[in-house]
């Protein structure tokens, strides 16, 4: 339907395809009437006769539509074009996590912890609603390229707190990387589930890697449900040994062993990143995962207006586009980042001289060194040698003439 429809409702024009999955295709879109950039989410054209399908997609608009947080993506409109129903959503100008992961080495410590607050104070919003997310993973949190929060989106197989279907057992949705062993049986869930989900993303946040991995989807759910994660310090020394112990503790197997709710988890992720803080002398925690600028954007900031200090303070700083503080809300402050004036320079007297001695030139109009010496000097015997030979003939045909 989309590639042969490029307004959907004559309202929403289509530009490009920007993802696609096993439910659902995504674009981005230009809002007509009210002149802005959205996703447009629709639903694959062989699953619209399919009512499990249809219910799924309606309630995940639906859910989106009664929370909004800045850690949460917003959802402006749902409607039908064509028979095909269609979810308009926020624009997030960046990337979702799974590519700011570094594989096999994780970010840094404080990075992850960030990144992670933006994914409590979402499931936070969610549970305070009575909605459990179900499939917290790298994908489905979107990371903006400027001063914003990270943001929690996809809400397909969330479930609302009174919706009956919710304690059935026997059915099993989500992502088998991330799933809690109560998810992988198919038992009744809780807000639990999420936080176990988190523990994941930060453990793999952190390491470069999953607690578990497999084959198969069927081994990793095995994994989740029978066998201990490893220690995050086992594969990644420099890990503090306090996030290890929240990242542990959120993966324990028995939901009432976790954290009580995202936000007792918040606040003792918090304490661990005031300490790595403390440590490095940081007031303000810059995010260093943004993607990157445009270059003009890093051009103005490296080289702004010579002399502007700031108030209080005798050096210089630069504002980086991107490096905003980790609060979460919309509110960010700036980190500062101060400019290391250069060493003093030392009197002339001290200084080594750089002076290099002049060079005599040679008469001969190019350098020694650039002619290859060997060939040459054959060469020369070979012709002597020729006009040596040349002249004994000659000599011999005149004795042999008479003519000598």
């Amino acid at each position: 339907m989309p590639e042969r429809r490029t307004v959907l409702e004559g309202r929403y024009k289509l530009i490009r395809q920007i993802g696609e999955g096993g439910f659902s295709r995504a674009y981005l879109a230009d809002d007509l009437r009210l002149g802005r950039r959205v996703i447009a989410k629709i639903l694959r054209t062989e699953l619209t006769r399919d009512q499990a399908s249809l219910r799924r997609f309606e309630r995940e608009a639906k859910i989106a539509a009664q929370v909004s947080g800045p850690n949460l993506v917003d959802v402006y409109d749902y409607g039908t074009d064509d028979e095909h129903p269609v979810i308009i959503s926020q624009w997030i100008d960046g990337v979702d996590l799974s590519r700011v992961v570094r594989k096999h080495s994780g970010l840094r410590s404080d990075d992850a912890i960030s990144i992670t607050l933006d994914i409590l104070g979402g499931l936070e919003t969610l549970h305070a609603a009575g909605i459990q997310h179900r499939d917290v993973k790298p994908s489905n949190v979107l990371i903006p390229k400027w001063n914003a929060p990270a943001k929690l989106t996809d809400f397909g197989i969330s479930r609302a707190a009174d919706d009956p279907r919710l304690t059935m057992t026997g059915e099993v949705l989500g992502s088998p990387v991330y799933m809690s062993p109560e998810q992988v049986e198919g038992m009744e869930l809780t807000p639990s589930t999420d936080l176990y989900s988190v523990s994941v993303v930060l453990f793999e946040l952190v390491t470069g890697s999953p607690p578990f991995t497999g084959e198969s989807a069927s081994k990793i759910m095995l994994q989740h449900v029978a066998s201990a994660p490893p220690p995050p310090r086992l594969l990644k020394p420099d890990v503090e040994p306090a996030l290890e112990q929240i990242i542990l503790k959120g993966l324990a197997k028995p939901p009432e062993e976790r954290f009580a709710s995202a936000a007792a988890m918040a606040k003792e992720l918090r304490k661990v990143l005031e300490t790595i803080h403390s440590k490095r002398g940081i007031t303000d925690s810059a995010y260093r995962t943004r993607v990157i600028p445009p270059e003009d954007e890093i051009t103005r900031a490296a080289h702004g207006p010579a002399g502007q200090q700031e108030a209080g303070t005798s050096q210089p700083t630069v504002h980086l586009p991107g490096a905003a503080g980790r609060m979460r809300g919309l509110e960010r402050p700036r980190k500062r980042i101060p400019i290391r004036k250069s060493a003093p320079a030392e009197p002339a007297e001290r200084r080594p001289s750089t002076v290099q001695p002049k060079r005599r030139r040679s008469w001969f109009p190019f350098r020694r060194r650039r002619i290859p010496r060997y060939p040459v000097v054959l060469a020369l015997l070979v012709f002597f040698t020729i006009m040596l030979f040349a002249i004994i003939q000659s000599l011999t045909a005149l004795i042999e003439a008479g003519g000598w």
